[in-house]
Parts: structure tokens; sequence; C-alpha cells
């Protein structure tokens, strides 16, 4: 340069000025980091020469623009190497010299534009430089006054085919969404029509597959930059971002075209998650969107982006895709999907149960009848749709709302906290006895909420139990749930008051006592009169003993015990509970209850609790004033007299001296009388169980028990036996004590006295 002619003229070269910025513009890009800390003594030149050049009438002539753009390369060289520099740029009326040349060159940009024609280029120096100059209060300020910024920054992400530019105007964007002011402009100028577009040109298999490529030359890869700067875009504008602040508008406009989840995952995960999510079909409970989801969302945003003329006065913002209107959502929930797939896991699962019981609040009056009708009728203002699911019924929605909160408390531990306040709501659905869909729903809820004691403790003040009972006899389906409820609630005094105050000692015996019951119905009522401790207490009541017998209670207790063989602690606890009123006493021994409880305890299979069991309940039941001698004499039939002693004395010892081998003055007992004696029992059993589980009322025929006989009559053949003694074993044992040594000494002298 200094050698040629042209340095040598006293005119200035344009050509020379091009080589000296781009000159600087090397030395910039090569040595950043060492020239950052001095401020560019140049600007005043530069400023002037962009400005002149933008102005100039043959900038767009053949050869014209290289001095533009060799200047405004250099000011963004010099703006990446110091940030400081946009401080002094916006002093000198850089940022307007900027903003002249922005506006000659974004209009001649057209889909035919190359990316090295001299305007794409400057566009995208010029939008870098705005970028830079976004990080300082005042340059923000000024770039404000500047609505012409916007529009041409709108403009420039309308060209795809331009990825460089493009992703410069999306990544201005993200510097200067830090400002409010700036983002309402962007936000009012069309922006989102321009990035959302972008989103779903994203490939996500480009990545996956593995193949490397080049992102510079492959066409799909420049097209997934583009894609992520432009989602980032739209995150910073809305204020998903550190440092950018809320913007409601832009929010409201992202959440109605890309959904609440979507705006969620823009703030929680990364770009490529969120376009990956764009761009392929789902379904779960907070996003349905395939491709016809995606063509309606693209179709809407084309119609507005192509307009001349301002037609969404809410940029979007009142969009709705069709088939979220056949949809019931509340809290940003799908709740017909949610209750379809109860297992997927809820982001904020407390804040959805509060939507949904706000939900359910709002038709309680009309469909309990306590109120008329809620003025707007069946559409409800909820999160992001209020017409949605408008043409389903008040009750069809409640049931759904229901089933969705019985399925987010199944699945969420500690959620159930959040119904205590609102148990006066669900008790009211409980007895919406024109609803009984939503009467199941409400049901399933509130046996899920009875395993938390808290719950428990707030549904003792709005009397649930009623409702309960009405239930067992209107939805005869739903017993088992409502057993198991009752069996949970029992666990709170005050409630068990208020099943004893309102009948329901009845209606659990209706079905305990019911030969047509389920026998697992059958048994949960007998957990629960147990757990209620009600049939003591009916026991201890006359009118209650008399109601009792006349049912046949025990009958089925008896049956009970041969089906339900896990049931065996509950039931003899029930029946030890029992035996404790002569009545009850006197009906086990008629219906065969002896035969049942010595099944139990001279079974080797049985469980050793169960055995212990069964000895203290004939242990009890021999204690009777009224029938226990009558109980004594019916065991000495199946098993030696010295058994009803020891039964009495100590049941374990019982127990034991049945499993082990004797022969002593007063017992003669080994494996073969043993087996014998569990053979003829479990064969009186069995006929008795068949009889009774057809019919409770089949009594136990003693009638085949003659005075002489018993069951364990073989060890007892060709023995004299005189008040319980073997007397040829006491002469050969004369030192052993017998039981009642005054009994058997009367016997003797009863027996040889002439």
């Amino acid at each position: 340069l200094l050698s040629s002619e042209a340095g040598r003229s006293s005119l200035p070269d344009a050509h020379r000025i091009v080589l000296f910025l781009q000159a600087q513009s090397i030395i910039y890009s090569r040595h950043s980091k060492e020239l950052s800390e001095y401020k560019y003594a140049g600007y005043g030149q530069l400023i002037r020469t962009i400005d002149l050049e933008a102005k100039n009438s043959t900038l767009f002539q053949e050869g014209g623009g290289a001095l533009l753009s060799a200047a405004v390369e250099l000011a963004n060289y010099t703006l990446i190497s110091s940030a400081l520099n946009a401080e002094q740029l916006r002093r000198e009326q850089g940022l307007e010299a900027l903003q002249t040349a922005f506006d000659r060159c974004v209009p001649v940009i057209t889909i035919s534009s190359s990316p090295t024609d001299m305007a794409v280029q400057v566009c995208e120096h010029i939008c870098n430089c705005f970028a830079t100059a976004s990080t300082f209060e005042a340059c923000r300020q000024r770039i404000a006054e500047m609505p012409s910024v916007f529009s041409n920054i709108c403009r420039l992400l309308q060209f795809p085919e331009l990825p460089r530019v493009s992703s410069a105007a999306a990544q201005c964007i993200c510097s200067m969404a830090v400002d409010t002011l700036l983002q309402t402009q962007l936000f009012q100028s069309g922006v989102l029509w321009q990035l959302v577009p972008h989103l779903f040109h994203y490939d996500y298999t480009l990545d996956e597959g593995g193949v490397s490529h080049s992102e510079e030359s492959n066409r799909q890869a420049m097209a997934n930059r583009l894609a992520r700067i432009s989602c980032e875009a739209l995150a910073c504008l809305a204020g998903f971002r550190e440092n950018t602040p809320e913007n409601d508008g832009v929010q409201n406009s992202l959440r109605a075209l890309l959904t609440p989840y979507v705006c969620r995952c823009m703030r929680t995960e990364n770009n490529d998650s969120v376009l990956k999510t764009l761009n392929s079909n789902t379904e779960n409970p907070y996003l349905i969107w395939d491709n016809g989801t995606r063509a309606e969302v693209l179709e809407f945003v084309e119609r507005h982006r192509t307009s001349r003329e301002q037609t969404s006065e809410l940029f979007g913002a009142e969009f709705q895709l069709s088939i979220h209107a056949k949809e019931l959502i509340v809290g940003d929930i799908f709740v017909r999907i949610y209750n379809e797939q109860p297992t997927f896991q809820l982001l904020e699962p407390k804040k959805v149960a509060m939507d949904l019981l706000d939900f359910m609040g709002r038709y309680a009056p009309e469909l309990t009848g306590q109120l008329k009708k809620p003025a707007n009728g069946d559409l409800i203002d909820i999160d992001w749709s209020s017409a949605n699911a408008n043409k389903m019924s008040a009750d069809e929605k409640v049931t759904m709302c229901t089933e969705a909160l019985a399925n987010l408390v199944s699945a969420n531990p500690g959620v159930e906290i959040l119904l205590i306040g609102h148990f006066h709501l669900i008790v009211a659905y409980l007895r919406a006895r024109l609803y009984p869909k939503i009467q199941m729903a409400t049901l399933k809820l509130l046996s899920l909420a009875a395993a938390n004691r808290e719950c428990v403790q707030d549904l003792s003040n709005v009397r649930a139990c009623t409702s309960l009972f009405v239930l067992m006899k209107d939805r005869k389906e739903a017993l088992p749930l409502i057993l198991s409820t009752l069996i949970a609630l029992s666990s709170n005094g005050q409630i068990v008051k208020e099943i004893l105050e309102y009948g329901g000692l009845l209606y659990i015996l209706s079905v305990f006592c019911s030969s047509e019951s389920d026998p697992g119905e059958r048994l949960q009522a007998a957990e629960l009169l147990t757990k209620l401790q009600l049939l003591s207490l009916a026991a201890a009541n006359r009118e209650c003993v008399q109601d009792l017998s006349n049912v046949r209670a025990c009958t089925s207790l008896f049956v009970l015990m041969k089906d339900r063989k896990e049931a065996l602690p509950l039931i003899l606890s029930t029946l030890i509970a029992l035996s404790s009123n002569g009545q009850i006493v006197k009906e086990i021994l008629e219906y065969g209850g002896l035969l049942y409880i010595l099944s139990v305890f001279c079974s080797s299979e049985s469980d050793p609790g169960e055995r212990l069991q069964a000895a203290e309940l004939l242990t009890k039941l021999q204690t009777d004033k009224l029938t226990g001698p009558r109980w004594t004499r019916f065991i000495t039939k199946f098993l030696p007299p010295i058994f009803a002693d020891a039964l009495r004395d100590s049941p374990n010892t019982a127990i034991t001296m049945f499993d082990s081998t004797n022969e002593n003055p007063e017992l003669i007992w080994n494996d073969t009388t043993r087996s014998k004696v569990r053979r003829i029992i479990d064969r009186g059993v069995e006929d008795l169980h068949r009889a009774q589980s057809s019919n409770p009322d089949h009594k136990w025929d003693t009638g085949s028990l003659a005075d002489d006989t018993c069951a364990y009559a073989d060890s007892v053949t060709g023995e004299l036996v005189v008040g319980g003694v073997f007397v040829r074993l006491y002469v050969a044992n004369p030192a052993w004590a017998v039981r009642h040594p005054r009994q058997f000494a009367t016997e003797l002298i009863e027996k040889y006295e002439p």
C-alpha cells in the first residue's frame, strides 16, 4: 500500500481504507484478549465512515458496500474484544450510525440472497454489535428509542436459508431480553411469529444418529443450530432465564402456542430436550402433541406472520388447539390422560391436588343440591383453556377430577394431608346419590385418606360414617372398599363412637351374617367388628345378644374358619370376645363350634399362635356357669378327660400334652390314637361346614354321640378305668399323684360296693 502510486495521492482511496480496516479486524480477531485492556481510539473516524457509507446512494451498486462491510466488521470485533467499547460507541453516536446502516441493508435481503452478499454480512455484524451493546443499560436505553431496529431483527428471522444472519438476529434477541422495555418492543414487533417456526425445523435424529457432520456445511445442522438459538431467544423473552425479567405477555402467548408443559420444560431443561419434545409425538398428562397439533400451530403462526396488518392483539395468547377443546384440563393436567396413566410422575403433585380440589368445589353446590347452579353454567375458568371440555356434563367432570385426585394421592404418599379442611366437600359428594360414579370415585379417595391419622382426625368432624352406611345398601359392589375404609377409620375413638351411635353395628352385621355375602366381605366385616369391639359390646347388651342369636352370627364365623384360613386369628379372637356371654356360648356349642375349634387345636399344620387361641377359647367356654359343664362333657367325647382339666389349668400344657406320647395312670396317648382323633374331628368339620355353607341355621347333630362312645376308644379298650384313672397302670405306679384323689377313691368304693 505504501509503495503504490495511490499511496502518494492526496485523495482518499476507498480500497486502501478497506484494507486498513480489514487489517485491524485481523489483528483484533487474533489478539482480542491482549487488546481487551485498551479502548479503541478510532471510533470517531470509524463511526463517520459507517454513517457516510450507509447513506451513500451507490451502496448497492456493483462493487459498492465493501467499505461499509469492513467498517461494521471492525466495530463488531472491537466490541467483542472489550464490551466497554460499547459505551464509547454510544457516546459518539455509533448506535445511530449502525441503525442507519441496518435500515439500508435489511430491506434488500430477500429469499434469493446469498450468505456472501454485502448486505447479509453487514446485517450479521450489526446484530452482533447490538447484542454486545445491550449488555449496558445506557446502550439499551438508546436502542429502545430506535423502533426500526426491532422490525429489522424480525425481518432477518424470516430467512432460514441464511442461517448465520438469522442466528445472529436470534442471538441479539437473547441479549436484548435482559430489559423489559426491549422485550416488549420485540414482542409487539411480532418476533414470536418469526421465532416459533424455526423450532419445528429441528431434527433430533441428526445428533442421536452418531454420524459426524459439519455444522457449517450440513444444512440440517445449520437448521438445528438456528432452532436452538430461537428456542433460547423465546426463553429469554419470556423471562425463563436468569437475569431476564418475567414477561407475562410473552409467557401467555407461549403457553397458548407451545402449551404450559413445554414452557415449563423451557425453564428447566436444555434446548435440545425442548426441541425434541416439540418434534416428537407425545401423549401424557401434560402434553398431547402430534403431527396434527404441530400443523395447527404452524398454520396459525404463518397466517399472522405473513399478514401485512396486526391480526392478533394478544399476539397468539388467544390460540387454542382444537384437540384440547375436547379435553378436561385442570391445573395444566389433561385429566382423562392422567386417569389412564395414573403412575405418571407429576412435577408438582401438591399444586395439582389443590387445583383439583378447587375445581371440584366449584361444582359442589350444583351437584349436591346445596345451592343453585353457578351463573356461568359448566364453563369454568381454569388455567389455560377456559372453554375446554365444555360439552361434558358437570358430573362427568367431577367424576374425572375425583378419580384423578384419588390416583394422585395413591401415587404420591403425603399428598393426602392436603385433603384436611376439604373433607366436608368430599363427604358432600359421597352423599350425591343421583351420581353413583361420583360416589364411587369419592369412596376410593376417602379410603386412601383413611390411611393417614391426621386425615382420620379431620374426618371425625364431618360425620362421614352415615354416608358410608347408606352406600353399603345402595352400592353392593362397593362393599369391600367401604368395609376397608371403615376398618381404617375405626382407629379413631370419635369415629368408633359415631359408628355405634348411628347404627353401624346393624349394617356391619347384615354383611357378616349373610350367607349371600362374598366370603371376603364377611371376613372384612368380622375384622371390623373385632377392631371396633362391637361384638363384645353387643354381647353385654341383652337386645344385641338376642339379635345376634337370631341371625346365627357364630355359624358365619365357623364357615369363615374353613373358607379363610388366613383369618383364623381374627375369627378366634372374635369368638373369645363373644364367649363372655352365656347365650353366645350356648349357640357356639349347638352349632358345632366345638368341632371347628378342636380342628384348629388338634392340627399339626396350624400356627402355634392359632392353636393357643383355640385352647384359650376352649378354656373360656368351659368356665361358663350354665353351659360350661356341657362343654367339658362334649370335649371328653373327643379328648381324654385329662385334656379338659389341662385346658382349664394351662392351655400351653394342653397343647404340649396333645403333641407328645404318654402312658401313665391318667393318659394313654400315642400317634395312632392322635391320628384317629384328628380324622374323626376333620370328618365332622367337613360335614358340618358343607351343611352350614348352604344353610346357616343347620345345627350340630349331637345325637350320634352316645354316652359310651368317644373318639379315643381304642386307647381305653380292655382297660379298667375308674374316675379317669387306668387302674392297671396305677397299680404298677402307686406313687402317681392323681388329679382328683377324692373322686378316684369315691368311684372305686362305689364300683366295688355290694
